[in-house]
């Protein structure tokens, strides 16, 4: 468009697109398809276009495809069986490496496994080969690492550091050592700790020895300690970087130094290790569930069992005896107290019931909790698979969690929020052993959802998220209505399958048949020895009260009430204490209605130190074998109105004795001559072993010798006859050769002696010039029967005659050994091929007792003097 002025301007809007050119006639038309493959093609037309003619093949061509075919099928067929082979060989070779790292494992868990193996080999589906190789490929050697991983985290750097320097190669495998063995490993581990106790008392002790140098020397010596994985006597109180706050009690030093030395002790801390890390590896090796033990290994079981045994025939063999000469059963006085897993029932029954008539007088609600540990804790699954997410931990760890982290972390919570809470928990092992609580809350309703919600989020705070949206595999929680029931009904079957099995062996009405563990699967009657034998040996605390005044004082009070009513003082007539407050709580305890009990002694929720009566305790009369004064019960007493409220409740001092057995016929009288006056009567059996001292011979008096024949007959001689004529020419050639020597001596000038030598020479009477040369050339002097030589710091000392071993056809010297441990006059190996090896280990182990005696009686004076230094000091 153009203007008046000549000047065209541009047009606005849009232009008319051009129509296509005509299509030329070659190619394909690429406007009428996406691409030119998508046009369709010609079709063929059979009349137009020759068909490709198949070819004909010969007969000899026919007959040799074929045997390509058939030779190709073999091939393949011959491949897959090589492969086969190959396999086969490569998975057997990986079987026998897997069996060989099995067979250097503990008997403990290699007979265990092995049997398993076996039993799968023989299986009825005729597939056992296949079977048992999957299961050692798979399951054995997945074991087998886990077992060497708990075995690395028990055998710490510490433990092997000192096993080796101290060549202590017992501690490194200490879960298969027995009894025996044990005890002469903690006599040599009290050794090391008395000799390190020598070398830091010399090291930090001077003359005037401070109560920090002897706290100095306590934290050296339990610092060994916690390199066998023990932990010390009061460490936590006396460690200076383990206490929080005040002065350490300097009084506790002595009486854990002296444990810390006493090989009893030791004993006692190293069994308890060794059956808790054999536990482990019995765990770790998935021997430890449902399907095979519950709760706790078959071995373990066994020594639980035993040691109840023994502890029955204790009990049954000792009596006590007081100071008027009344004795009493011990199995009585065991049973008779909570001790007995009846009357601990019953008190602790009669104590939620107690708890469950407070909350219905102050208006509280009961809320029931389960808290189980993350899956790292659990070793075995339910359906007794091992767990894979298993962190090697023990059952130690997840007891340790529930108490260190979780309870404890809601308890600080709960306090900073004002909420307040009672009630009971309980401590029960899952199939495994892994540690699991329920928990009795009893709370304001008010404040239910509050405590609820802080249980809840400490329960599931670790490994959040292997649990997902549901939790209650973690945690589960109840509200307990009239309707569902009452929580006295909650707790029982918890106490009764964890403590005494008597109630649960009646039938259940509906099923007629005694109630199920779903634990084990098994009788909740059957399973109780196995719960309490799991609680004794990983040291769990099964029930646990809080928020309630203490029980002991519950026990001291009905005690005291029994007293007063023996004394014929009528509660119903007058007020037997002088006090109202404590004759309430004391009247209250003797009707055992714990409600009132409760209530008399402040209520629940009410700080220990505001109870009315509290339990009185006092200093023991005589020490126990560490030198320690003990603190034992003395009876009641109330802070409120002072030491003049104390009350006796113990009056008698009780003495631990043997019960003596009348003996009567003839066996009381073999071997003794009654009539004689206690002398040595003929033996009842053809041996002697304790014949008659004999008197020694006069001094002077020479032994009658005889002359050795010139014929002489070593065959027939007896041993005493070579002895004889063996000292006989050892006296001779010994009287020649001294007679040599002085002539020789005779002609050499005198040495120069020193004036302390001389005078121990005029002290034991030997001549100058025939002993003092010898003894400095480092020659043995012999004077009559003394032997006596000269050590390099010019110290005369003596050495004791040799000794040569008097069995039949042996004359061995008899060296200190055979001294400590064999007969008198006989070797080790005779006195051994004599009693057997059974009796030396005795003697060993008897030994090694009264040298450990002998040493704490040497380390009594450092100890008194220990005492003595912090007396001082205080």
């Amino acid at each position: 468009m153009t203007s008046g002025l000549g000047v065209s301007k541009p047009a606005r809007g849009r232009y008319q697109p051009s129509p296509p050119r005509p299509y030329p006639g070659r190619g394909a038309v690429a406007f009428d398809w996406p691409y030119p493959w998508n046009a369709p093609k010609q079709g063929i037309n059979p009349y137009t276009e020759d068909a490709e003619k198949e070819l004909k093949l010969t007969d000899a061509q026919r007959r040799r495809q074929r045997w390509l075919e058939v030779t190709a099928d073999q091939e393949r067929d011959r491949d897959s069986q090589l492969s086969i082979l190959a396999e086969q060989r490569r998975s057997e070779g990986k079987v026998q490496l897997v069996l060989g790292a099995l067979m250097a494992q503990p008997d403990f868990i290699r007979s265990p496994l092995l049997a398993r193996i076996s039993a799968i080999r023989k299986s009825k589906k005729g597939n056992g080969e296949k079977l048992s190789r999957n299961y050692i490929l798979r399951t054995v050697k997945t074991i087998l690492a886990r077992v060497e991983k708990m075995q690395d985290k028990q055998l710490t750097f510490g433990l092997q550091l000192v096993a080796r320097r101290e060549r202590l190669d017992d501690l490194l495998r200490l879960p298969e050592l027995d009894k025996r063995a044990v005890k002469l490993l903690a006599t040599f581990t009290a050794a090391h700790f008395e000799t390190l106790l020598e070398q830091q008392s010399t090291r930090h002790l001077s003359g005037d020895t401070t109560l920090d140098q002897i706290l100095r020397v306590y934290v050296s010596l339990g610092t060994e300690a916690e390199r066998f994985n023990v932990t010390p006597p009061c460490w936590h109180s006396l460690n200076p970087y383990l206490r929080r706050r005040g002065e350490p009690p300097y009084d506790k030093i002595p009486g854990a130094v002296a444990r810390m030395c006493c090989a009893n002790w030791w004993f006692t801390n190293l069994w308890a290790l060794r059956c808790r890390w054999r536990e482990e590896l019995l765990r770790a090796a998935g021997l430890v569930r449902k399907q095979d033990s519950a709760y706790i290994s078959a071995d373990a079981l066994t020594h639980f069992r035993e040691q109840r045994r023994r502890t029955r025939e204790f009990l049954k063999a000792f009596e006590l005896t007081n100071e008027d000469g009344f004795s009493i059963d011990l199995e009585d006085a065991y049973y008779a107290g909570p001790s007995n897993p009846r009357h601990r029932r019953i008190e602790m029954m009669t104590t939620v019931k107690g708890m469950q008539d407070i909350a219905e007088m102050r208006g509280d609600c009961a809320v029931w909790c389960t808290i189980t540990t993350p899956s790292r804790f659990h070793a075995t699954m339910i359906d007794g698979r091992l767990n894979p997410k298993w962190a090697t931990k023990t059952v130690r760890d997840s007891n340790d969690y529930l108490v260190n982290r979780f309870f404890a972390s809601v308890r600080k919570k709960l306090n900073r929020q004002g909420l307040r809470w009672y009630g009971i928990r309980v401590a029960e092992p899952h199939h495994d052993g892994t540690v699991h609580w329920h928990m009795m809350v009893f709370c304001r309703p008010d404040d239910r959802d509050d405590i609820v919600s802080i249980l809840q989020e400490f329960a599931i705070r670790d490994d959040r998220a292997e649990l997902g949206d549901d939790i209650t595999p973690r945690f589960k929680t109840e509200l307990i209505t009239a309707e569902k029931g009452s929580p006295i009904s909650y707790i029982a079957t918890y106490i009764g399958k964890n403590l005494d099995a008597e109630p649960l062996r009646k039938a259940n009405k509906d099923t007629g048949e005694p109630p199920v563990d779903h634990e084990s699967g098994k009788s909740m009657a059957d399973t109780v020895e196995h719960a309490l034998g799991w609680a004794s040996l990983h040291r769990v605390h099964q029930f646990q009260f809080f928020g309630i005044p203490s029980r002991q004082v519950y026990r001291e009070l009905r005690r005291l009430a029994t007293q007063l009513d023996r004394q014929g003082i009528d509660a119903k007539k007058t007020q037997r204490l002088s006090d109202k407050a404590m004759d309430d709580v004391m009247n209250a305890a003797d009707a055992g209605c714990i409600a009132t009990y409760i209530l008399k002694q402040g209520g629940v929720l009410t700080p220990r130190n505001d109870h009315i009566v509290h339990t009185a305790y006092l200093q023991a009369e005589k020490p126990n074998d560490y030198g320690e004064l003990g603190i034992q019960i003395f009876g009641v007493w109330s802070p409120m109105l002072g030491e003049a409220s104390r009350i006796c409740t113990h009056p008698d001092t009780w003495t631990l004795k043997r019960k003596r057995k009348p003996a009567s016929g003839a066996a009381a009288r073999q071997g003794v001559d009654v009539e004689g006056g206690g002398a040595a009567a003929a033996p009842w059996t053809r041996g002697n072993n304790c014949p008659p001292e004999q008197e020694p011979t006069n001094e002077g008096e020479a032994i009658a010798t005889t002359a050795p024949s010139e014929n002489l007959d070593f065959e027939r001689m007896s041993a005493k006859e070579r002895r004889q004529l063996l000292r006989q020419i050892r006296q001779s050639s010994a009287e020649d050769k001294s007679s040599m020597v002085k002539a020789h001596i005779d002609r050499v000038p005198p040495p120069v002696v020193d004036q302390k030598l001389m005078k121990l020479l005029t002290i034991e009477g030997i001549e100058y010039e025939t002993g003092a040369r010898a003894l400095l050339r480092g020659s043995k002097l012999i004077t009559g029967d003394r032997t006596l030589s000269l050590t390099p710091a010019g110290e005369l000392v003596e050495q004791e005659p040799q000794e040569y071993c008097q069995g039949e056809r042996c004359c061995a010297p008899l060296r200190e050994v055979d001294l400590h441990y064999g007969d008198v006059g006989l070797c080790i190996c005779c006195t051994e091929k004599l009693w057997g090896p059974e009796e030396m280990e005795r003697r060993q182990l008897e030994a090694h007792q009264i040298a450990d005696e002998l040493r704490r009686k040497g380390h009594g004076l450092l100890l008194n003097r220990l005492k003595k230094v912090i007396m001082k000091e205080s």
